[in-house]
């Protein structure tokens, strides 16, 4: 499917990829690092366990990038069972998700 841009559109220039996050540290992390294109938007961080349910949203809401920290929320961190989880990242503008996500795994080893 083409895309057609007119000269009326506005562009976002914004390096290809996924969007670079990762926990820290790794195995048992407690928080994640996320790199943010620009000061607007925000992360969004969506956890599951290995059958694919979600068990923790983290949210950082000051704007203040490029690289901002999201800590674990203290009852998972302190009940989350032995295993791999798995991740997915969003950067968002108000209430919409912009430009790119990324993904990845972690591991908690007690």
């Amino acid at each position: 499917m083409a895309t057609t841009i007119r000269s009326s559109d506005t562009v976002t220039q914004r390096p290809p990829g996924k969007l670079r996050g990762y926990p820290v540290p790794d195995p048992n992390p407690r928080l994640f690092k996320v790199y943010l294109s620009d000061n607007q938007d925000t992360a969004q961080i969506w956890i599951f366990t290995a059958a694919m349910t979600r068990v923790a949203v983290l949210n950082e809401t000051t704007g203040q990038g490029p690289w901002v920290s999201l800590p674990l929320p203290p009852d998972f961190s302190s009940h989350a069972a032995n295993g791999l989880y798995y991740y997915q990242l969003f950067e968002r503008r108000g209430n919409a998700i912009v430009g790119k996500s990324g993904s990845g795994k972690f591991f908690i080893l007690r």
